[in-house]
């Protein structure tokens, strides 16, 4: 596994990407069925992102003190998990220098009921992890779901034998309900940066995926 490599690279690319440009002489050699595989882990990745995040954000009514305990042993996992699907695991680390690199972070936006205008924060994961856990916005119910993935054109590249980066653009819709009505609920168009590896595991191609930076292109 090249995860120096990778830890390099997130280091180069740790700046958010308003826009999806890159040089023309940056190129593949992954055919359509590569991109199509590469498409749907990818997707799955930040599906599963969300499905984790959703049960993390939601507050859990309990009857005892046993329960309580399971439930925050259960969200603590979750959590893990979702560090999990991040290069780094939401901490800094180290690259192929010996250069100690900051954690990833992700843009969260949010939109004004009043003006309509869209806030934008910069947290780092495990930040953004532990304060939706918190659940601050004191919401009954979250839901968080994604749709239309798509590898951003011109953003897939290989940097190494075997070794790829691009960008995943996908919609994110956001859903919070207190009692029977929903009290906030908003659309964001996204980015994140997205490692690969192409490996081969009991004679199959396997590819090795790791999220790094999210960030917000649009909010409505």
């Amino acid at each position: 596994m090249k995860i120096r490599n990778i830890f390099l690279l997130l280091a180069i690319s740790s700046c958010f990407i308003p826009a999806v440009a890159q040089r023309p002489d940056q190129t593949h050699n992954l055919n359509e069925e590569d991109l199509t595989e590469l498409t749907k882990r990818a997707t799955e990745k930040v599906n599963e992102f969300n499905r984790h995040l959703s049960y993390i954000a939601t507050p859990i009514k309990v009857n005892s003190l046993e329960e309580q305990k399971n439930v925050e042993a259960t969200k603590s996992r979750k959590v893990k998990q979702c560090l999990n699907l991040f290069i780094g695991k939401g901490y800094e680390y180290e690259d192929m220098y010996g250069n100690t690199q900051a954690p990833v972070v992700m843009e969260v936006s949010s939109v004004n009921r009043k003006t309509k205008a869209v806030s934008i924060s910069r947290p780092q994961v495990r930040q953004y992890l532990d304060r939706m856990r918190r659940n601050y916005h004191r919401y009954d119910r979250i839901e968080i779901t994604s749709s239309d993935c798509y590898i951003a054109d011109n953003s897939l590249k290989e940097v190494d034998d075997g070794l790829y980066m691009c960008v995943l653009s996908y919609t994110q819709f956001y859903r919070g309900e207190r009692g029977d009505r929903i009290a906030y609920q908003d659309r964001t168009d996204k980015n994140v940066v997205v490692y690969f590896e192409r490996t081969e595991i009991d004679g199959k191609v396997r590819w090795l995926i790791w999220l790094g930076n999210i960030s917000v292109k649009q909010t409505e």
